[in-house]
């Protein structure tokens, strides 16, 4: 085992607290975790020089570094998230009358009433329960 310390930054050399930084090693799914503190400082034993640390943090791009490529000091980047232009349409799926129609029958199935807009009218209509006796 050997020690790793250091300092974690954003972009702008602004000291990250809250960075978790972890031996990223997939036989061991349980790994010994630090989290920077105030100042960015963070301290981790791990197994090897070998070992590759992961620097995570939200809103930010995850890191993965050799222990023996990792000096003092490591820069983290925001996350950037991109749209493109097949997200931004509406949601594939069923239609909302479908759903409503669905419900219907499930509540109708354990007694109950719903209410919704009809899709060709829009009027209000509703699936009354079974019969009680």
């Amino acid at each position: 085992m050997i020690a790793v310390k250091g300092k974690v930054m954003d972009a702008e050399m602004q000291h990250l607290q809250g960075v978790k930084v972890s031996e990223f090693n997939i036989a061991n799914p349980l790994p010994l975790v630090a989290t920077t503190d105030e100042n960015g400082d963070f301290s981790l034993m791990v197994s090897s020089p070998e070992a590759i640390l992961k620097f995570d943090r939200a809103y930010y791009k995850p890191v993965f570094l050799p222990a023996k490529d990792f000096y003092s000091y490591i820069i983290l980047d925001k996350a950037v998230i991109e749209l493109h232009d097949d997200q931004t349409k509406k949601p594939k799926g069923l239609p909302g009358w479908a759903i409503a129609l669905i419900a219907a029958g499930v509540i109708a199935a354990i007694g109950g009433v719903i209410y919704y807009n009809d899709p060709k009218t829009g009027k209000p209509h509703y699936t009354a329960a079974r019969n009680r006796k």
